[in-house]
């Protein structure tokens, strides 16, 4: 669910942010049947035991800080804030895992070779604090696990730190989205409205490729509805407050919108 607060009458507000250092969670170390089962099944698989990284943290902290640089209405700043974000570091483990692949040589016979896969999986679990209102937001993110190998323990940290940081950004960008409102028709044929312009841009860090869902508000039982009616997407940031936008979905919908004068919601969805 999208944040709208009631900090000032701007719905694109950018709210500024303190980001204090993440705590790491030791793991509990007592062994129960199920560990112990899993230990032995991971041995027959050709896992070798569990590997804790508590010094990569300060990496996982970079990260979180890298990722809130892309976060277009969050500005990490030192001191007091809007809103704060706290963590805790619950799980950093690496992994390896034997497997043998076949080859034939020039004379056809079958030759064996022994390989090493490493694997990295990194979980942080994050709250963000509304310090006027003290609601609170927390969400784990994970990067890594068993799906992706790769050929050194630093490149399996490495990827999965580069995963926590995508979804960090599209989580905090779609609690706080954009909201944009249509300013001109663009290109239209017949009952089909191709394109149209928004009053965001450069100066929103808006970007071609970035999409927008679209709604109808109307009223029901004396409350305020939101209808979805199509998607469109940036096709050319034209100034600090204007882009073209592709209309991908709702073609009619949103000429008829258009055309019957009806309010309409825009907000950003990447």
């Amino acid at each position: 669910m999208a944040i709208f607060t009631s900090f000032g009458q701007n719905p694109n507000e950018v709210f500024t942010l303190n980001i204090a250092p993440l705590t790491y969670v030791e793991p509990s170390k007592s062994a129960t049947v199920g560990s112990v089962l899993g230990t032995l099944a991971e041995a027959a698989a050709g896992q070798s035991s569990n590997n804790r990284h508590p010094e990569v943290v300060p990496y996982i902290e970079a990260v979180v800080k890298t990722a809130f640089a892309d976060v277009r209405r969050l500005a990490p700043v030192e001191g007091e804030s809007q809103f704060s974000l706290t963590g805790d570091v619950v799980n950093v483990t690496t992994w390896t895992k034997s497997r043998t692949t076949e080859s034939k040589d020039s004379k056809g016979k079958v030759v064996k070779t022994g390989n090493i896969d490493y694997y990295a999986s990194i979980t942080t679990s994050l709250t963000l604090l509304d310090t006027a209102t003290g609601q609170t937001w927390t969400q784990k993110f994970t990067g890594g696990g068993g799906t992706y190998y790769y050929k050194s323990e630093a490149a399996a940290i490495e990827a999965a730190l580069n995963l926590i940081q995508g979804k960090i950004v599209k989580y905090y960008n779609n609690l706080f989205p954009l909201y944009a409102q249509i300013v001109e028709r663009g290109s239209e044929k017949k009952d089909k409205m191709n394109q149209v312009y928004i009053d965001l841009g450069s100066d929103n860090g808006i970007f071609k490729g970035l999409h927008f869902n679209v709604s109808v508000v109307g009223e029901a039982a004396g409350r305020t509805t939101e209808h979805k009616i199509g998607k469109i997407k940036v096709e050319e940031v034209q100034g600090p407050d204007i882009s073209l936008c592709k209309v991908e979905k709702g073609k009619k919908e949103i000429k008829e919108a258009l055309d019957n004068g009806q309010t309409l919601t825009i907000t950003s969805i990447d």
